[in-house]
Parts: structure tokens; sequence; C-alpha cells
């Protein structure tokens, strides 16, 4: 029997793509050619504005790695649910990002990038959904590339997606190894323009902190703030603020909210942009369940430790952690038995 089909494997999974449909030759940007795409791309981190620097993103990255769509953004994983909390599109139109919400949970891809987190995934069909396909072939996304870089604690993390339609071919292991490559560069990137963007003079962190436009829709956000926007409203389904906090800053023009977990304020306002804010957090709005998780973590034990001690699962003892973290705005170990003990 003749083999039709390469699969391309990746942590025991696979992706099943017809030979007709792979390339003849792969043609891979040169070592200067990647270079200059880098150096263009610090360049563009350090000298682009805020709301410009994704879409010249993507058409340098298009001139190196050809695609025909692309979206960028980023997202939180909570409780096997993933809310994209701000995106930006690139030859696609401005309703694929509320329709894709919709489906969102019928999206086999999504469990795969939450388990794979950091990997650099390579697919075309991943499994029959009617729905999905419907999507996809709407918006011709018959081949992808998609990877998720988070946070461990958080679970906050920056995605991108790259997809070919019906008539190219659909990506190969070379080309998949060099968006992974390619992603590492982004992120750093990303980080340097929105500090730039974001933090006050001489900061050297990116504050928690977004920049919405005159409708409440978010431009840009920080990790930090995302995170702290999903503690304080669970139910948040991103894209634009909170309905509570735009009915503040947009419609009401409050310049602060001060909530059970965060305390936000205008702190900028720059034509039709405004940047919010979030200060520091007064550690009483722990629970006593998670001032026993946090006590527990930073003295040394283990999520498993804590979980037995507490009759809770790993998973529950993560979450709250990450409701600490954010809570008190720390980001590690040291910096939460830090918080703690200034009480």
């Amino acid at each position: 029997m003749r083999c039709n089909q390469v699969i391309l494997a990746l942590n025991n999974v696979t992706r099943r793509v017809p030979l007709s449909e792979l390339p003849r030759s792969i043609r891979l940007p040169s070592g200067d050619e990647f270079n200059r795409f880098l150096y263009r791309l610090y360049s563009m981190a350090v000298k682009a504005k805020i709301d410009e620097f994704r879409p010249e993103v993507f058409q340098l990255l298009d001139g190196l790695l050809k695609f025909d769509s692309a979206w960028w953004g980023t997202c939180l994983f909570k409780k096997k649910r993933m809310v994209v909390a701000q995106s930006s599109l690139y030859n696609l139109p401005a309703e694929f990002i509320d329709e894709y919400i919709r489906l969102i949970d019928k999206d086999p891809l999504v469990g795969i990038v939450d388990d794979l987190d950091g990997e650099t995934i390579a697919y075309a069909d991943l499994e029959e959904n009617e729905a999905i396909d419907e999507f996809d072939l709407k918006y011709g996304l018959h081949y992808g590339m998609t990877c998720v870089k988070k946070d461990p604690v958080s679970g906050v993390g920056m995605f991108i997606s790259v997809y070919r339609n019906e008539t190219s071919s659909g990506f190969t292991e070379p080309e998949r190894l060099l968006m992974h490559s390619i992603v590492e560069h982004l992120v750093q990137a990303w980080s340097i323009n929105l500090r730039l963007a974001l933090a006050v003079e001489s900061s050297t962190d990116i504050p928690p902190a977004c920049l919405i436009d005159s409708e409440g829709r978010l431009i840009e956000i920080s990790h930090a703030f995302a995170e702290k926007l999903l503690v304080e409203f669970p139910d948040w389904d991103g894209g634009v603020l909170p309905p509570t906090l735009r009915k503040l800053f947009i419609d009401g023009k409050a310049d602060l909210y001060s909530g059970k977990g965060i305390n936000v304020w205008t702190a900028k306002r720059s034509g039709d942009h405004v940047r919010l804010q979030c200060g520091p957090v007064r550690r009483s709005v722990l629970t006593p369940r998670e001032q026993a998780v946090a006590s527990a973590f930073a003295n040394g034990s283990s999520y498993k430790e804590i979980a037995a001690v507490l009759h809770l699962t790993p998973g529950t003892v993560r979450s709250y952690l990450a409701q600490c973290y954010a809570k008190l705005d720390v980001k590690n170990k040291i910096e939460l038995g830090n918080a703690l003990e200034n009480k």
C-alpha cells in the first residue's frame, strides 16, 4: 500500500497533511535575511506607536514566512476556560473575533495549546466539528500554526496564529521550527513596545496598565492588568473593558474605580485613547483560604503538600495562588513572602 500522507508529530500530537499539499521544495530565509528581520523587528519595538506596532510586525513577518491571515493577542486560561483579553487581526474582518469567541469552547485547539504551553503547533484539520469547519471555511483557515507563551502561575500569555487558505501549501516542519524561533523574539519586542508605551519614566517593568479607545475597546493590555481584571470580574470575556469599568471610565467619565481586589484609575488621556492603571491592593482582600494557601506556599510547601493539608486539588491550589499574586501585586514566591510579612 502506498502512503499518501505524512504525519507531523509534536509531543504525541499528530497532524495529517496529504503529500500533494506539501511544497516540492522549501525555501527558508537565509541567516542574513533572518538577521535583517530581527533588526527591523526590534527597531519597530522602539519606534512604533503602540497601536501601530502589531500591524507593522504582521507585514514584516509575512515577508519572512508567507501566510494569508493572522491574529495576535493576549489570552488567559482559567479553569479550562480561555479568555481572549485583547487581539489584533491581519487580513481578517473585525467580526472574526466575536464569532470565534462564541465558538471557543468547541475548538479542540484550545485544549491542545493549553497543554503544550510554549510549543508551536502546525495543523490542518484537527477533528470533525461542523461549527468549527464552517468557521474555518468562511475565513479561509485551511492550514494554521499557533503558539501560546504563558506565565505558569497566572495563566496569562501571548498567542499568535498564522493561516494559509486552501490555494496555498500546508506549513512544513522547517517552517514550524522557524516560527517557533520567531515567537521568542515577538514576545520580547512586544514587551519592549508595551513597556515604552505604558510605563512611567525610569520604569524598567511593564506596569499593570492598559490602553483603551473611546468605546472601551482594548488597544493593548499588560499581562498583569489582564490577570487582575479576570480576578475582579470572573465572567469577563475580554476584548473590551468589563461593563462596570466601561460605565465608569467611558460613559461616566470617572477617574477612579475601587473594587474588591483592584483599584483602577485614569493615568493619562490622549485624544481618543485613555490609559488605565492599577495601584497597590490592600492585603485585607485575601480570603482566609487564600491566606492559608499563600502562607504555606511562601513557607516552602509544594502544591501537592498544600492540597493534602487543606483538602484541595493541586489545580485549586494553583488557582488560589494566582488570585493571591494578582491581589498582592507580586510576581514570585519571594515577593509573596515579603508581602505577607508586611501585614
